[in-house]
This record gives structure tokens, C-alpha cells and sequence, in this order.
């Protein structure tokens, strides 16, 4: 972690999470935040977590990007190891990172459910995870009734 602790999977366990792969210099990375927030915000209390996986060269890169830019509200995993950093990094190899930006949603069972779900797509997969409910104020109006035609109401009682 940027802290220094290492990371530990077990609170993450029986949760959705999106691992995502970023750098600070990666501008679609970057492009992509906002809307990894807005499902975070969304699925969150729902058990949807992220993590970060950043593949900077240095960690203080990182750090100097949260002072600027504020910190995410999901934790940041970093390579401690000079020689593995960057693309190069464990996790990074370990999961066959070679571009990015790259995301991983895993399930609650700890499996891999999709990748590269970006954009749209993540807020779709989503929705059919958590089942979202439709809210009172997204359903549309009842469109009126057609001009010089009875309501179905007064129409029934004609």
C-alpha cells in the first residue's frame, strides 16, 4: 500500500471488486476515474469495492498526484520493490497486465467475472450484479391521453 502495510485480499473477500490497473501518466486511466466513482458511489454500500494498482515507476509519483489531486476513496497498491516496478510490477505480471488502462471485476466467489469492463460497460455489469431497483423518479410519466379522446377512466363509465 502506499502507507508501506502490505495489502491484505481478506476484508475484499464475498465482495464485486474492479481492480484497476492506472498510472498517473496514462490519460485514459485517468479519464476513466470518474466513472469508476460514480459506480463506487452507487454500488458501494452494496458491496462493490476497487482498488488501485498503480504501475508508476515510483511511488512518490503517486503520492505527489493525490497531494494535487486529492486521494481516491479506495486504496492504492504499489510495487516496494525498485527492480519490479512499474509494468514490471508482481501483481501487474501476475495478471497479465501488458496495457493500460486495465480493470478487473471479480465476483464474490474470488472469480474473475470480466475484464476490461470501461465506460458504460462497468455501470451496465453492474446493474445486473446488484439488481439495481428503479427509482420513483427515473420511471417516465404516463404519456397524456391523445387530444379530443376520453380518459380510459371516463371511458369505461360511458
Amino acid at each position: 500500500m502506499l502507507d508501506g502495510k502490505p495489502f491484505d485480499w481478506e476484508p475484499y473477500k464475498g465482495k464485486v471488486v474492479l481492480i484497476d490497473f492506472w498510472a498517473t501518466w496514462c490519460r485514459p486511466c485517468l479519464e476513466e476515474i470518474p466513472n469508476i466513482m460514480d459506480n463506487y458511489e452507487r454500488y458501494h454500500d452494496q458491496g462493490f469495492e476497487v482498488i488501485g494498482v498503480n504501475i508508476d515507476d515510483d511511488p512518490a509519483t503517486v503520492v505527489e498526484f493525490f497531494a494535487r489531486r486529492g486521494e481516491l476513496p479506495w486504496p492504492t497498491v504499489v510495487s516496494n520493490d525498485p527492480d519490479a516496478a512499474g509494468p514490471a510490477s508482481a501483481m501487474a505480471e501476475k495478471c497479465g497486465v501488458v496495457s493500460i488502462p486495465f480493470v478487473v471485476l471479480v465476483g464474490r466467489d474470488g472469480n474473475v467475472l470480466a475484464i476490461h469492463v470501461r465506460g458504460p460497460e462497468l455501470g451496465d455489469r453492474l446493474a445486473e450484479i446488484f439488481g439495481d431497483a428503479v427509482e420513483e423518479d427515473n420511471v417516465p410519466d404516463a404519456e397524456p391521453d391523445a387530444p379530443g379522446e376520453p380518459a380510459e377512466e371516463e371511458a369505461a363509465t360511458e
